[in-house]
């Protein structure tokens, strides 16, 4: 690998390949007297422990020492951002993605052998093990460290290196806690971020070959001549965001769960705010290199060759499978935690909650949205495919989706024949747009969204399709004009949304994601992973449900970003799409709240008080977007303020708790997603 880094022969390679090599070689100078140590104990491991504890905890630590270093671990990491970007793309992806993980490699074959012997002797901090204590030390600090840096490079494959320490970071914190959902979670996203960082650094590669630069600044609008190496790039930053229904969204729920379930609700938040932090500069590489104009300055390039693009066609595909068949990866790793660690009742409850049920009403509008890019030539045949796979949608749910309760029924029809109006006005409306078979592909694949969402039996499933509706569908519809105002706002929407998200994460984990989440509710009863976990799971979810409803009055002004969408979408997101908070919120209240109560797992004075709460919020939105609507001049901009008003009397009414309040809110809903949409029209 030393002569794989310095191939390109100039001083920098080689000043990255001196580091890379000395510093692996020292690292496996530790390593080799520790596993020198520990081979004397290879016929019974528990021996190292029980007879010569200093031997076994010395041997631990040279082992931690000399994996740390090829694994790129703080602090022994410094070999890693050098050599990424010096060597050729082709080899930057399997440092990346391969070489890294023979660091885990050796880890995990060190815990595999002494499971549960790791303490030998000496506990560590809060619950876990000491050699756990360090690895997950070593974690935190990788994870922060690198997802700070990653977020001021200017250089595109050294902001790839610094996120890969971020990734590697996860992962290392993740496997120290010590149990088999966690060893489940890391082995998981290893097996991810190999197959997505080697397609980013190939993608980069190719884009840097066209462009003669590294420089972010250097690529803005490059995907727009180089379409292919954009789709893939999209594919990566998508899935390494974590966004479903891409693989990472699997491992990283396991991760925040397994942290969850061992009670360290801290380093599942640190999880979630590394990611929100990711989440700015993929959606960055994202925003310059496939959404905004290029300069006319800057040179017209080619297509990447054919050989280029058929691997990084393959990585795409690699990415999209681990999305659509999550039992394939899951089938690989959980037999190597078995080995580690015993699988808890709470663990297979966790995998049994990934086998997610896709009805046919769904499938056909989320995997239905290519269907546009087949007429990218023609944006009138493009439109009216995406009409006709709406129409398919409803005629679908009205045949199979009778088993809903009348709730989820009612929407699940609204939001594709809405949708239809909407994307019949756009085929007109778009007529001054380009690339419009992209939005009316974003926009099918945001309404299939939405009915999978209503149409979920559990939290799990409740939560991919929320996010497949309002994450990087909506961003793309939102961003689609490519202007500075259009991509300032989209970018806006997206951490406000994935901020909101991660409450809801979070709740999710808290509450468990085989949680039913419709009327069989009431039926099969509900229950917490903890103590205290039915009021803190549903303060959780409430928070991001309101926040998506565009409650949050202290910063309303935060939440405008469908004025500078183009109008068939803004009409659809105050419509249709916000309604979506409103539905959750009932499902909150009614089924999940009812359910704990009558567990006895949550009191009267607690879901008064979240009731009481929401109310609050809702009656001060509902003052202060008036106000805003009489003050602003933009037409849009008022029916914007003028929506927030209205779900501000929604969530009000919801939030009250009764059976008035549910009726009122729901009849209002119903009402305001038709003159709504009309106005925006």
């Amino acid at each position: 690998s030393y002569f794989l880094v310095v191939h390109e022969g100039h001083r920098d390679a080689y000043r990255a390949g001196l580091k890379y090599y000395v510093m692996c070689a020292g690292g496996a100078l530790f390593m080799l007297p520790g596993l020198y140590m520990l081979e004397q104990f290879a016929v019974d491991p528990g021996a190292a422990v029980t007879a010569a504890p200093l031997v076994f905890q010395t041997a631990a630590a040279l082992c931690l020492i000399g994996f740390g270093v090829k694994a790129g671990l703080v602090p022994f990491h410094s070999w890693l951002p050098n050599a990424h970007p010096a060597a050729p793309s082709s080899v930057s992806g399997p440092l990346s993605g391969i070489i890294t993980k023979m660091g885990f490699f050796g880890l995990v074959s060190f815990i595999l052998i002494y499971a549960g012997r790791a303490n030998g002797g000496v506990d560590g901090l809060a619950g876990l093990s000491w050699f756990g204590t360090w690895l997950t030390a070593m974690g935190v600090a990788t994870l922060v460290y690198g997802e700070l840096m990653a977020l001021i490079q200017q250089d595109i494959k050294r902001m790839l290196a610094y996120s890969t320490l971020g990734q590697i970071g996860e992962v290392a914190l993740v496997l120290g806690l010590g149990t088999w959902l966690a060893t489940t979670g890391a082995l998981w996203h290893m097996l991810n971020h190999a197959i997505m960082k080697d397609l980013l650094f190939l993608a980069a590669g190719a884009f840097i070959l066209r462009a003669g630069s590294r420089k972010l600044s250097d690529l803005r609008g490059i995907g727009r001549q180089m379409p292919w190496t954009a789709c893939c790039l999209a594919v990566g930053l998508v899935s390494i965001m974590g966004l479903p229904p891409f693989g990472a969204f699997y491992s990283k729920l396991l991760m925040i769960q397994a942290s969850v379930n061992a009670g360290h609700l801290g380093l599942a938040a640190l999880i979630f705010v590394a990611s929100l932090v990711g989440a700015i500069y993929y959606t960055r590489i994202l925003k310059t290199i496939v959404f905004e104009k290029r300069d006319e300055s800057l040179p017209a390039v080619k297509e990447a060759p054919l050989s280029m693009r058929i691997s990084m066609g393959v990585l795409a595909f690699l990415s999209l499978l681990m999305a659509l068949a999550p039992q394939l990866p899951a089938s690989l790793v959980a037999p190597v935690s078995s080995l580690c660690f015993d699988q808890l009742v709470a663990d297979a409850s966790v995998m049994q909650a990934l086998n997610i049920s896709w009805p046919i009403y769904v499938i056909v509008p989320v995997f239905g949205a290519v269907v546009p890019a087949f007429f990218a030539k023609d944006r009138v045949k493009a439109g009216r495919s995406a009409v006709a796979v709406m129409l398919l949608t409803a005629l679908l749910v009205l045949v199979f989706g009778r088993s809903l309760d009348t709730l989820s029924y009612c929407f699940a029809l609204i939001v594709p024949l809405v949708g239809a109006v909407n994307l019949t006005y756009a085929i007109g409306y778009m007529e001054h747009s380009h690339t419009q078979w992209r939005f009316y592909a974003v926009f099918v694949c945001m309404c299939g969204g939405l009915v999978g969402m209503v149409s979920s039996q559990y939290l799990m499933g409740f939560f991919l399709f929320w996010e497949i509706m309002s994450s990087w569908t909506l961003y793309m519809a939102l961003a689609h004009e490519g202007d500075k105002l259009s991509l300032r706002e989209a970018f806006k929407y997206f951490m406000f949304n994935m901020a909101g998200a991660g409450f809801i994460f979070v709740g999710l984990c808290v509450v468990g994601p085989f949680q039913a989440f419709d009327v069989s509710l009431l039926e099969r009863g509900v229950t917490a992973n903890h103590e205290g976990g039915a009021f803190l799971g549903m303060a959780l979810l409430a928070i991001g449900f309101v926040m998506k409803a565009a409650q949050l009055p202290f910063r309303i002004d935060w939440q405008m970003h469908p004025a500078v969408a183009p109008t068939p979408v803004s009409g659809y997101i105050s419509s249709v799409l916000l309604k979506s908070a409103l539905v959750a919120m009932v499902k909150l209240f009614m089924l999940l709240g009812g359910g704990f109560a009558l567990a006895g797992a949550l009191n009267m004075d607690q879901r008064e008080l979240l009731n009481v709460i929401v109310m609050w919020i809702g009656a001060i939105t509902i003052i202060m977007a008036a106000v805003k609507a009489i003050m602003t001049n933009g037409l849009k901009l008022m029916f914007i303020y003028s929506t927030v008003s209205q779900l501000g009397y929604m969530v009000a009414a919801i939030g009250a708790g009764t059976a008035l309040g549910y009726a009122g809110g729901m009849l209002h809903l119903i009402n305001h997603v038709f003159f709504k949409d009309l106005l925006f029209l």
